[in-house]
């Protein structure tokens, strides 16, 4: 039966090289990276309270927990995006429906250039027709100095027919 020895463990020569490189890298490149993480933050890892930077768990689950945080703000802004989305839609459907809506009506009716073209060839028709009107009166007119000086010439003819036969 084995037992739990309380002896530093020992690492195989391939992963004690490996660790002692990770190592290396860490001393090498962690500056440039510690402004970034400086503020404190706080993670239960077992019911332990664990602060940023100690060598506990929290160093390990640290930047699972930024990946998860960006993941839920990506999700978060996913989400209003879409609800916006959403509502712009609906308010597009509903000027969709008042456009059909206008244009059924514009249809029925005409376009609103068709119209005002419709009210000036009416307006034209009614001042032809009031010419047309003013012209027949004028002819009427005409006609009836026509037969009146048709009349005066026969009349004259008559009394020039008389006196000769005088």
């Amino acid at each position: 039966m084995a037992t739990l020895s309380t002896a530093p463990m020992t690492l195989d020569p391939w992963r004690s090289c490996f660790v002692n490189d990770l190592a290396a890298r860490d001393r090498r490149e962690k500056a440039a990276f510690v402004p970034l993480f400086a503020a404190p933050w706080e993670v239960t890892v077992f019911g332990a309270r664990d602060v940023a930077g100690s060598d506990s768990w929290s160093l390990l689950l640290y930047p699972y927990f930024l990946t998860e945080n960006a993941v839920l703000q990506r999700l978060s802004n996913q989400t209003q995006r879409a609800a916006d989305l959403e509502n712009q839609l609906s308010l597009l459907r509903v000027e969709h429906a008042n456009v059909l809506k206008s244009l059924a009506s514009s249809k029925e009716h005409g376009s609103p250039e068709a119209i005002k073209r419709f009210a000036d060839l009416e307006l034209q028709l009614s001042s032809l027709k009031d010419e047309r009107a003013d012209l027949y009166k004028t002819q009427g007119q005409n006609a009836q100095r026509v037969l009146e000086l048709m009349e005066t010439v026969r009349a004259q003819e008559d009394s020039i027919g008389m006196l000769q036969g005088e």
